[in-house]
């Protein structure tokens, strides 16, 4: 940079000498130049900067250190920077293609198991309580009759009714039982011998809620019918939806 320098202010005293015909002159003030940048060590400047005076009467070119000289009235101060200021920053490059993928990494350690939580309040008993009657010698129910019943106190029920019946008489004739909750159903029974029409199971399901102690009854009618085996069953649950 500084042989740059020194080209370039040779040039521009040379020219100015050859304006005048003067070269004998140039020399000596080249090698007065040269004696002149060896002598000072602040030239350049702490800033870089080679400060010259440029003569407007012969076309003499000095350098000088501007901290203790300055540039006469004939002549005509010229600065040289070593270094070029900054230039204006360009303009952001396209985005470059988007990279291939990485692998998958390594699948990391299990963590250790965490602590096993406290036990949770025991939650209410729930209410399992079953009523159950039964009854097994034969009656004839040509009139209508309770044939088995069974007391519970208060609560809801799932209630289960079931009655065997057989048809004594020779045509097919109709048995009605209802249940005291509401139940109730009416059976066509056929004649004993003729495809086993004469007897069946008949079940009766039903659901109620009690305020107070209550007897669950079944009855059955039915002409020249008899029932054999009935039953009761009444389980207590909470609460029926």
């Amino acid at each position: 940079m500084k042989n740059t320098i020194l080209q370039t202010i040779g040039k521009l005293g040379i020219n100015g000498l050859q304006r005048r015909g003067r070269r004998v002159l140039m020399l000596s003030s080249m090698t007065v130049l040269f004696t002149s940048i060896i002598a000072f060590a602040s030239i350049p400047a702490a800033n870089g900067v080679i400060y010259t005076c440029y003569s407007n009467t012969n076309g003499g070119l000095r350098v000088i250190d501007n901290s203790t000289t300055q540039c006469k009235s004939s002549e005509t101060a010229l600065n040289f920077n070593q270094t070029g200021p900054q230039g204006v920053q360009g303009p952001a490059g396209p985005a470059g293609p988007q990279g291939v993928q990485g692998e998958t990494g390594a699948t990391g350690a299990t963590g250790a198991t965490g602590e096993t939580g406290a036990t949770g309040p025991a939650g209410a008993a729930g209410t399992s309580e079953a009523y159950f009657a039964q009854e097994g010698s034969e009656v004839r129910v040509t009139t209508g009759q309770i044939v088995v019943s069974k007391q519970v106190p208060a609560g809801s029920y799932v209630i289960n009714a079931v009655v065997d019946a057989t048809n004594y008489d020779y045509d097919p004739q109709t048995l009605h039982c209802f249940l005291s909750t509401g139940e109730f159903v009416y059976t066509r029974l056929g004649v004993i011998g003729e495809g086993g029409g004469g007897s069946r199971r008949i079940p009766m399901p039903d659901v109620a809620t009690f305020n107070a102690p209550t007897t669950i009854t079944l009855t059955c009618g039915g002409y020249n019918i008899s029932v054999l085996t009935r039953k009761i069953t009444a389980i207590k649950v909470d609460a029926i939806h």
